[in-house]
């Protein structure tokens, strides 16, 4: 079961995105002073606050003192501290950015304000307010930015572009990818015809246009313009600059939610070494890469590596920005992500819990930056049986995610779907379906039949479907799902694999082994080339399908792959690992069937050992095993006795 959200793809997508920066919200202090006036904040008139990367004695200032300093300066709308040179945030940066609009409108109606600077005003409050989860507001304040370009420096203008990017990038963050669609190609449009095809701004619009595309499921354009924009950028920067390992970045992420891994890594890996060569080993901004290659790393089975690479990710964060900084929850849920896979649960909930207490620390606790945290601490939970928290959390993060987005939005889609699975394990049944009902319904509305999203909401409504015991109609469901997946990725993604992995258990549990040998062994090509061969998946579906192979009576090719299942987990684990007795035991009992007495009790008594040996002799499973190898060889002496085979 994977966790409650995706691994978030670190791309860029505004062009006025300003610099990383601090984002800790405002605090008090009842030991510190402010810089300007070196007094105490009494009370909340009279407010310390922390409003930038400053620190020490440099990070607090009053509210009031922080007005009247930026009121006296000759640029308002840089909204930047002179000190640490990092832009300022929350309520404060809001409150700058209002004071800034209203004094740059006075200056506007009266003629004595460029257009150029009333925009960036509109522009820059418009950003904090996004931020914040204000959209709609932060809408307005987009298009009347849009309208005053057009009117007063024609269509053509780059300062047009900008702002119809901007309102692209909200549209975006709203999951309205179809209105997002439009304005960026007239921005790419205005660019090209106003700076020429060869431009750096337009290689911003090219990339910014690819990551909508790919968000959409429409990677074949998406990968075309991420190469051209690629292209524009090494010619016009060379090839260390850091738009440049942006562009490749973004390019990864394409590749790798194709699932080309072997193409995708490579490109992490430049992107990463431009980063460092420039920015040093600690810079703070090298934490999306460090992310992205990691996670890229963790579906490749490469658990060790990518744990690496997470840890490295927050030291470089805590180490910039301290132990409460947001920018440390992507790296935390993801570590937490990787630990859960790793059955290292009671690590991976005191991260996902640390991820959620910064978030609600730094922002409302029914902010938007709230909602993924909750629902992936609501994964963990449901994976440890702690069900009625995980509905609870589900629930919360549910109604967040509705009053910020609406209902008609992937995130609150994603969110109603994750709440009927956990229905399903709690064995609400008609919860579960009326919330993969509606998640698949809102699916297909906001991005179409074609699109990863629906194949999710496919495969989960079927699977519910088939433990109501409605095979046929699981079925069915499957197999649009399967048809959609190798529609968009190919006949051999791992996506397809998954999917037919479900089809086997479903039709082995409809007591049609042989239709789901079918489906299981084309699952393990497909995972062996995608993943190579030695890999523990490909191990376990290797045992499975022998399993069933010897159900059917097709004894050889059950041995072929149990010996192939032992050889990869030796090799991963060692040969004295429980998963190698596990295997060793399927192999002794096909053994047996085979009337192999004395080489049954050779492997059943290997199997013992590791079992004694790693779990002690009194564990259920050794008892167990124990139990069944006497069985079996019990009742083969007997039926040989009789001559009874």
């Amino acid at each position: 079961m994977e966790v409650a959200v995706r691994r978030p793809s670190c791309t860029d997508m505004m062009d006025t995105t300003p610099d990383a920066t601090v984002s800790t919200s405002p605090r008090g202090s009842e030991d510190g002073v402010c810089k300007i006036c070196f007094e105490r904040g009494y009370d909340r008139s009279n407010q310390l606050v922390s409003p930038c990367a400053c620190r020490g004695s440099a990070s607090l200032i009053h509210l009031n003192c922080l007005r009247r300093w930026h009121e006296s300066r000759d640029c308002p709308v840089k909204l930047q501290c002179p000190t640490c040179k990092q832009s300022y945030h929350g309520r404060a940066a809001v409150e700058l950015a209002h004071m800034s609009l209203r004094r740059v409108e006075s200056d506007y109606s009266q003629g004595g304000a460029s257009v150029c600077l009333m925009v960036n005003a509109l522009t820059a409050l418009a950003q904090l307010l996004t931020n914040q989860g204000s959209r709609e507001e932060a809408a307005l304040l987009y298009r009347r930015a849009l309208t005053i370009a057009e009117e007063n420096l024609g269509r053509e203008h780059p300062h047009v572009a900008t702002a119809m990017n901007n309102i692209a990038a909200l549209l975006y963050s709203k999951g309205e990818y179809d209105e997002a669609t439009p304005y960026l190609t007239r921005s790419l449009e205005h660019r090209e015809k106003a700076l020429g095809s060869d431009h750096l701004d337009v290689a911003q619009s090219l990339n910014n246009l690819a990551v909508l595309l790919n968000h959409q499921g429409k990677y074949e354009e998406a990968g075309k313009l991420h190469e051209r924009s690629l292209r524009i950028r090494e010619k016009a920067l060379g090839n260390s600059h850091p738009d440049v390992a942006t562009s490749l970045n973004n390019l990864g992420e394409l590749l790798r939610k194709q699932g080309l891994f072997e193409q995708a890594e490579p490109i992490y890996q430049r992107s990463l070494k431009i980063k460092e060569a420039v920015l040093g080993r600690e810079h703070p901004k090298l934490t999306p890469s460090l992310v992205n290659l990691a996670g890229l790393l963790k579906e490749q089975g490469k658990q060790s590596e990518a744990e690496a690479l997470f840890r490295r990710a927050i030291c470089i964060t805590e180490k910039a920005y301290g132990q409460d900084h947001p920018d440390l929850m992507i790296a935390l849920n993801n570590l937490a992500g990787l630990l859960t896979d790793l059955k290292r649960y009671e690590e991976a909930e005191g991260m996902f819990r640390r991820a959620l207490h910064i978030a609600e620390q730094s922002c409302d606790a029914n902010h938007p930056d709230t909602a993924a945290p909750l629902n992936n601490l609501a994964g963990l939970l449901s994976l440890t049986g702690k069900l009625e928290e995980a509905v609870m959390l589900l629930e919360k993060a549910k109604v967040i995610n509705q009053k910020a987005h609406g209902l008609e939005h992937p995130t609150t889609a994603s969110n109603i779907k994750w709440l009927g699975r956990v229905y399903q394990q709690q064995g609400n049944m008609a919860m579960a379906e009326q919330c993969l009902r509606q998640g698949l319904e809102l699916d297909l509305k906001l991005v179409g039949p074609g699109h990863p999203a629906v194949v999710d909401s496919m495969s989960n409504m079927a699977t519910l479907l088939g433990l109501q015991g409605k095979h046929a109609e699981a079925e069915a469901l499957y197999l649009e799902g399967l048809a959609i997946a190798e529609q968009m990725h190919g006949t051999g993604h791992l996506e397809v694999a998954s999917i037919l992995c479900s089809l086997g258990t479903l039709t082995k549990a409809a007591g049609d082994t042989a239709k789901a040998v079918q489906y299981l062994t084309r699952a393990v090509h497909i995972t062996e080339a995608g993943l190579g061969p030695c890999q523990a998946q490909v191990a376990t579906l290797m045992n499975n399908l022998a399993i069933w192979h010897k159900q059917l009576g097709q004894h050889g090719q059950a041995a072929e792959l149990y010996r192939k299942s032992l050889a990869i987990r030796e090799a991963i684990y060692g040969a004295e690992h429980v998963k190698c007795a596990l295997v060793l035991h399927n192999i002794a009992e096909l053994l047996c069937a085979e009337q192999k007495r004395a080489e049954a009790a050779q492997v059943y008594q290997r199997c013992l050992a590791i079992m004694q040996s790693q779990l002690g002799p009194d564990h259920p499973t050794t008892v167990s095993v124990l139990s069944a190898s006497r069985h079996n060889l019990e009742e083969y002496a007997s039926r040989a006795e009789r001559g009874a085979w």
